[in-house]
């Protein structure tokens, strides 16, 4: 799917419900697609950044596939085909999930801006974390650390919060106020309902910044969102110039 608006043009994949493209008059802003995990911009769900060592305690023990080992992942419809619903995408969260339900997503490209709405709906009493993961191509972030998420020997956090430390990073923050991104003599702002950002600055030819709704192994820390069968989380995402 190609959307286009004023000098903005977005390309949306249904495998992962990626968008591979996102150009600004012609210029690229999302690394090229790699391989599953590294490249454009992905939906996370039902849970965003790593769960430690592919254990989730929820109501019993469960094994999630190691998808980056030892470590499963950013949840499961990035690796799904998604089908149109509607004005909506949607996808099941599928059998690497040992909970039913299933996710939906929306996007609105403006001239001015693209906007992303994800929701998970739960048919069984499940935890929820959820986010986008989008590969900037090079760039420089801007962001006001109030607090940062310990990260321990697996590099997971271990739910501690402690002051900010410089960069780079591969890190989960909570901000002072929303960050943007530096392309090129251009700023990208970025803005989200999110409570959570993951920044990775480690390359040199990308940047992420990731809104979560919880930070990495949020289950395990017993922060993620917890559904009842049939109840809902709805996020937001935006993206601006």
């Amino acid at each position: 799917m190609r959307l286009r608006a004023g000098g903005a043009s977005l390309v949306f994949e249904p495998r992962g419900g990626r968008v591979v493209s996102l150009a600004l008059d012609g210029r690229e802003l999302l690394l090229p697609t790699v391989d599953s995990i590294v490249g454009g911009l992905y939906p996370m769900a039902p849970f965003a950044g790593r769960i430690r060592r592919g254990v989730l305690d929820f109501e019993g023990l469960h094994r999630l596939p190691l998808n980056l080992p030892p470590h499963a992942i950013h949840g499961t419809v990035f690796l799904r085909d998604w089908t149109r619903d509607g004005d909506d995408w949607r996808v099941d969260l599928g059998p690497d999930w040992p909970f039913p339900g299933e996710a939906r997503q929306r996007l609105t490209l403006a001239s001015d801006h693209v906007r992303f709405t994800l929701t998970v709906r739960a048919q069984a009493r499940m935890p929820v974390t959820i986010g986008w993961h989008p590969w900037f191509h090079g760039g420089r972030v801007r962001a006001r650390p109030v607090e940062q998420y310990r990260r321990d020997s697996d590099g997971v956090p271990d739910g501690t919060r402690v002051p900010p430390t410089l960069g780079p990073w591969d890190d989960c923050f909570l901000l002072e106020e929303p960050p943007a991104v530096e392309i090129s003599g251009r700023t990208i702002s970025l803005s989200s309902d999110c409570s959570h950002w993951v920044i990775y600055d480690q390359r040199p030819d990308a940047v992420c910044v990731e809104p979560q709704s919880g930070p990495p192994d949020a289950p395990n820390l017993g922060l993620a969102t917890i559904l009842e069968a049939g109840a809902s989380l709805t996020r937001w995402f935006r993206i601006g110039w």
